[in-house]
């Protein structure tokens, strides 16, 4: 089985609540017909990975395991 994998971080909440506030004003405007992903979904991502199968799943999360916290 393949899975689309990246690596993200979260955004700080300050940074999420500013951006939230823009696209609500977005919303009011031009792009009242557009849907935004929900804000707790937003991340940043560092690195796409692409499709991977359940074996490269498992390397992957090995190797990041030594170096990111969980």
């Amino acid at each position: 089985m393949k899975h689309r994998l990246c690596l993200s971080s979260s955004l700080p909440s300050d940074s999420r609540h500013a951006i939230d506030y823009e696209i609500s004003e977005l919303q009011n405007g031009v792009f009242r017909n557009v849907k935004f992903a929900e804000s707790q979904n937003w991340h940043f991502t560092v690195l796409f990975l692409g499709d991977q199968d359940d074996i490269e799943v498992g390397k992957i999360i090995e190797a990041l395991s030594s170096i990111v916290p969980s």
